[in-house]
């Protein structure tokens, strides 16, 4: 609550993959209430910048596990790759949607973060 991620922010990356600093801002924006909630990680690439001058791949290893030992589910959709780029992601469900007509496969994150539409 009150942080925003700005276009101005996302353009300081020259147009990388900041998946540490967007897993950072969420979690410092969820102000340690990560118990009981939910991440949908939406991604079409690696970790490829790291505004903390380390291994973007190993930060957002290294957040993302964070979150999920305190207690946020996640789930991952990957958008055009392949299910690699999320294998550094805690793993109860990384989908793949590469055409139109896996677009179903997001149903598998919503009923694993407890949805069940």
């Amino acid at each position: 609550p009150g942080h925003t991620l700005t276009h101005g922010a996302y353009q300081q990356t020259g147009g990388a993959t900041p998946t540490c600093a967007a897993l950072e801002w969420l979690e410092k924006s969820m102000g340690g209430e990560l118990e009981g909630a939910s991440c949908v990680l939406i991604t079409d690439g690696h970790p490829s910048a790291c505004g903390a001058n380390r291994g973007a791949t190993e930060h957002t290893s290294e957040i993302a596990h964070r979150m999920y030992n305190a207690g946020m589910r996640f789930g991952c959709v990957v958008v055009r790759a392949s299910q690699n780029v999320a294998r550094h992601l805690p793993q109860p469900v990384t989908v793949v949607v590469n055409k139109r007509s896996e677009l179903g496969n997001i149903q598998n994150i919503i009923d694993s973060i407890g949805g069940n539409l």
